[in-house]
Parts: C-alpha cells; structure tokens; sequence
C-alpha cells in the first residue's frame, strides 16, 4: 500500500516537473527570439529616426538657402526700378541678367528639392512610429515572458499546483503577445500594459520632426 502511494507519488512529481520544464523550454525560447527580434526593430527604429533628422536638417539649409537668393532677388528688382539712367547704363545688363535667371532657376530648384525632402523625411517618420509601436509590444511580450519564467521558477521550487497554473496561463499570455508582435500586427495594441510597465507611449522626438 505505501509503495503503491509512493509510487503515485513519485508519478506524479514526474508530470509536475516535466510540465515546469516543457513550459520553461518554450518560454524560455520565445524570450530569446523576442529579445533578438525586439533588438533589431529598436535599432531600425533610431535608424528611421535618424533618417528623418537628417532629411529635415537638409530641408533646413535649402530653406535658408532659397530664403537667401528670395531676398537677394527682391533687393534686384528694388534696385533695377529706383535706379536712374546713369547707373543703369553702366550695369552689365547681361550678365546681371544672367546672374537673376541664375538665382531664380536655383530657387525653383531649391523648391523641388525641398519638397522631396520633406516627403522623404515624413516616410522616415511614418515608419519610426511603426517600428517604435512594434517594439512596444516587443516590450510587453518580454516583461510577460519574464514574469511567467518567474513564476515557474517558484512553481518548481514549491510544487505549487497553483502557481504553476498561473505560470502557465501568463505564458500563454506572452506567447500571444509575442506572435503578435512577429506578424507585426498594430491593430491589437496594449496601451494599459504599456502604461502600466512604464514605457513612454510618446518618445521624446518621435514625432517632432514634422513639425515644420
């Protein structure tokens, strides 16, 4: 009769701890895909981020720059109507007037490329918020990942049925979020989570650069 209770026991002390080790194994693996995974995409966020500094630091100078030869322009046109016959008459006439289709034409150049640039600088943009949205949920995923390891850890230490269940049910949880992370998924956003786990919803600069 002991034996066959110890026996029992025993049997059951197997499941128990091939279950925590099963669900260790899988979590653990899903943590080490969603910490590479979570890497890449902060990265490619900063990149993108980067990128549309950059594209709006040249927009910038070209501004400047158009400002510049408006201004210059305009000063042209004041001088050619206030100018009397004298001085008018020992102006170069073609070369100014070179000079002024010169101007105009890096204007209207300016203009174009200005407008490229801030296009591009909004593509950066777009995709530096949808890279830094993925790698909220990549954040999410990780801290529930952690949380269920954790809880395992206990459950295998105290044999706690309980605590395994709940080790098991917030892995579930983490391998949800985790898949829905790698599909890339925005339309299921853990907003509570985030704020709960204290990751800004509003990087400093994330949106910044459109601004102009």
């Amino acid at each position: 009769m002991l034996g066959a209770r110890a026996a029992t026991a025993h049997a059951e002390t197997d499941v128990f701890n091939n279950t925590v080790a099963i669900v260790v194994a899988i979590i653990s693996a899903c943590l080490a895909l969603v910490s590479i995974k979570s890497a890449n995409i902060s990265q490619a966020a900063h990149n993108e981020q980067r990128a549309a500094a950059s594209s709006w630091n040249q927009y910038q100078a070209k501004r400047l720059r158009q400002f510049d030869l408006q201004q210059r322009l305009a000063h042209a046109d004041a001088e050619a109507r206030d100018a009397s016959g004298t001085q008018a008459a020992s102006v170069d006439r073609p070369a100014y007037d070179a000079l002024l289709l010169r101007w105009r034409t890096e204007t209207n150049v300016y203009a174009l490329e200005m407008k490229e640039l801030a296009s591009r600088a909004r593509a950066h943009e777009r995709r530096h918020k949808r890279l830094a949205t993925l790698d909220d949920d990549f954040d999410v995923a990780s801290a529930f990942l952690t949380l269920a390891l954790t809880l395992l850890a206990v459950a295998a230490l105290t044999r706690n049925f309980a605590i395994l269940i709940a080790g098991v049910v917030i892995g579930g949880i983490s391998v949800f979020f985790s898949a829905l992370a790698f599909s890339g998924n925005l339309a299921v956003h853990p907003t509570f989570l985030l704020e709960l786990i204290g990751v800004s919803l509003n990087a400093p600069g994330a949106d910044n650069f459109g601004q102009r």
